[in-house]
């Protein structure tokens, strides 16, 4: 229940509220008596002819209360209700031959817009005043027809005929408005543009238009209709199955039909018809992707990828990095496309160490970068076999492997110097300190000399030893001073610490999102929750990389398998748009956090 504190009412022009409060103070005093009223509510529509989809302003009134609940508004199929805001309060006091009457109201303005022709009966709003449930009149309104030429439609197109889950795709919005008519001239489109509401800001999630031309339209009824049809696209990627979601949207214009001039002589309209529009959307809806033929290391790319590798350096001895550069390009989403997933290949791991931490991409151009360091196990290794990156193919509607090709290298084995030769290789008593060493590797140019490295000794001295003795010391000791004035807080500590509560407030940021957003929100908290807690990077925490770190680390069975099943619904939620993605995974992966919490990680 609202309550809502009087105030002193008046009515007298040309003051302050405070200078009429004192004014109207002596009056108030004087008067013998104060009549107050019952409450009242009552619904007053702006006019009682409109025409289909044109608004019309309706006021719920509440006058003489104390205390006021929120308005219930009633529903229908034959038109739409939009709250527009408020309420509004007035107050005022009437003193009629010395009695006094009290008068509070309230204005709650809403926009009732009919769908179908004929005799509209609104039902009656409720609200409930000084605890008791109150109801308007039924209201009646006329609805006509609107005209065979409209004056404003709006529709939605879309550049693909199928689309699917985690797709590229691009929407058009197009607005149709007839110019309207000044005198003996038409409006341009810069006139008539300025009349839509959303010009600057845009219309719902897309930008504000561009670009416009002049077409003509013809009608189910055979007439004809010249337009201004203005234009903008929105850029998106399909993220959940089902139809497009646009939000709420809905296209408003104060259409004129008559003017007249301003002061300084501009045209102003006088007369205007509220035109609301919901566009009608062309768009085919988004596929889940299917589950036959998903092939192995399948990481959720969607579109048509080109592969580019390249290996630098080629030519390197048995473990020395190699370092591979990863491009993948084509009419995929480019900044959302995931690693390939190089720890799975196999013929790739049978010759290479390869690291298993997910791989960080970077934007290049027209392509997503990638780069990971592997080292070969043996100098028979030739070539590196061809890089895979599953994806699915939405034109073909089928599982596709991008492979590049392969990079033939060549593999040095390196030389160890062995016990036996490191005694061959130190001059016996007697021989000729000329004789041939054929030190290997490193040794190689080592002075091995009895008479040349005790003729190469340095003398030392007393400062010197006591600088030597000394200095670690009090290097020691400053080193321990400085932990122990930061109290031992190392960055990893204050991690670990605060993991828990970040990974709090980062699954509190996920509830509030979307729910197609929702999922891949959360899985990033769980893994930056386990990265937190040990140490490791965020990439390599992520989806089912952070098991294996929780298993190593002895978390119990228990939290294993509840986070494994997590991870699996927020994956395929994101991939495939589960049903399963609703408010229960953010309560579950915070349950999964406040036991990570108590087994003391």
């Amino acid at each position: 229940m609202q309550d809502l504190a009087p105030t002193l009412p008046c009515r007298i022009l040309g003051r302050r509220p405070q200078t009429r409060a004192l004014l109207l103070a002596p009056l108030i005093l004087l008067a013998p008596e104060t009549i107050a009223s019952e409450a009242t509510v009552r619904l007053e529509l702006g006019a009682k002819e409109t025409a289909v989809n044109e608004p019309v302003i309706a006021e719920l009134v509440v006058e003489n209360y104390e205390q006021v609940g929120e308005p219930r508004v009633p529903r229908g199929d034959r038109y739409t209700v939009r709250a527009l805001g408020g309420p509004t309060r007035n107050d005022s006091l009437t003193i009629v031959n010395g009695r006094r009457t009290m008068t509070r109201s309230l204005r709650y303005t809403f926009e009732i817009t009919p769908t179908e022709t004929g005799v509209l009966i609104i039902p009656p709003f409720s609200i409930n005043v000084d605890g008791r449930e109150r109801e308007t009149q039924p209201a009646r309104l006329n609805v006509r027809k609107a005209e065979a030429q409209e004056l404003l439609l709006a529709e939605i197109t879309c550049n693909r005929t199928r689309l699917y889950v985690g797709q590229n795709v691009t929407y058009t919005l197009l607005l149709w408005v007839k110019p309207a008519v000044a005198g003996r001239r038409e409006l341009n489109a810069n006139e008539m543009y300025t009349l839509l509401d959303g010009r600057r800001q845009g219309f719902g999630p897309f930008p504000a238009v561009r670009q416009y031309n002049e077409r003509e339209r013809e009608f189910p009824d055979g007439t004809r209709g010249r337009y201004i049809v203005y234009e903008t696209a929105l850029a998106t990627v399909a993220d959940r199955p089902g139809p497009p979601d646009f939000g709420d949207l809905l296209i408003a214009m104060d259409y004129p039909t008559s003017f007249s001039r301003g002061i300084f002589g501009d045209l102003e309209p006088r007369e205007v018809r509220r035109l609301r529009v919901r566009p009608a959307i062309a768009a085919p809806e988004a596929q889940p992707l299917p589950a036959d033929g998903r092939p192995p290391g399948f990481n959720g790319a969607v579109g048509t990828i080109e592969l580019r590798v390249r290996a630098a350096p080629t030519a390197v001895g048995v473990g020395d990095p190699i370092t591979l550069t990863i491009e993948l390009a084509g009419d995929a989403p480019i900044e959302s496309l995931p690693p390939p997933l190089l720890d799975a290949q196999r013929d790739l791991l049978a010759s290479f160490r390869v690291p298993s931490e997910a791989l960080a991409g970077s934007v290049q151009g027209d392509c997503k970068r990638f780069t990971q360091t592997i080292r070969p196990n043996a100098p028979s290794v030739s070539v590196i076999p061809p890089i895979e990156y599953p994806y699915f193919d939405p034109v073909a509607e089928q599982y596709r492997v991008a492979r590049s090709e392969p990079i033939p290298i060549s593999v040095a084995a390196v030389e160890r110097l062995e016990s036996g030769e490191l005694a061959a290789s130190t001059p016996q008593s007697g021989e000729p300190e000329s004789a041939d060493l054929r030190v290997r590797d490193v040794l190689r140019g080592l002075v091995t000399s009895e008479r040349e490295l005790l003729a190469a000794h340095t003398e030392v001295t007393i400062p010197a030893l006591l600088t030597a003795t000394a200095a670690p010391a009090v290097l020691y000791a400053g080193c321990w001073a400085f932990v122990a004035l930061r109290g031992g807080d190392s960055h990893a500590r204050r991690r670990r610490q605060r993991a828990y509560h970040v990974a709090t407030a980062r699954l509190r940021d996920a509830a509030a999102l979307p729910p197609a957003q929702r999922p891949a929100a959360i899985a990033v908290a769980l893994a930056r929750c386990v990265a937190d807690r040990t140490g490791e990077p965020a990439a390599r925490c992520a989806g089912r990389g952070a098991l294996e770190i929780l298993e190593t680390r002895g978390v119990g069975r228990e939290l294993l398998a509840a986070w494994a099943e997590l991870v699996a619904e927020c994956e395929q939620a994101a991939y495939a748009g589960s049903p399963q993605a609703d408010g229960t995974l953010v309560e579950r992966a915070r349950e999964c956090v406040r036991q990570l919490e108590r087994e003391g990680l």
